[in-house]
């Protein structure tokens, strides 16, 4: 069964990067390996993402204060450039987690 991520996007006020690029990365880069979707609150109570990544333009991770019933994963001006093999790494780790 694929591992379902949840995207959520910061508003975008102070964006050092194009963020629908980090998206449509995260789309490409998942096929076969994990389902994409924009989170949604009331899936995410369910316990139905695996991991929840919060993509922010900048490095004021001001999503982060929420929430969250998944792994959470921030993507920032930072390290936006390895998104894909940050949520690979983060898969791997929460599958691991379940092993034990």
């Amino acid at each position: 069964m694929l591992k379902k991520v949840g995207l959520i996007f910061c508003g975008g006020c102070n964006c050092y990067y194009d963020r629908e690029k980090v998206w449509n990365r995260l789309l490409q880069s998942s096929a076969g390996l994990y389902r994409v979707s924009l989170w949604e609150e009331a899936l995410d109570k369910e316990g139905s993402y695996d991991l929840v990544v919060v993509i922010n333009g900048c490095s004021s991770e001001c999503m982060v204060n929420e929430k969250y019933r998944a792994t959470l994963l921030v993507i920032h001006n930072l390290n936006y450039e390895n998104a894909a093999e940050l949520v690979e790494e983060a898969l791997r780790r929460e599958r691991g987690s379940e092993r034990s």
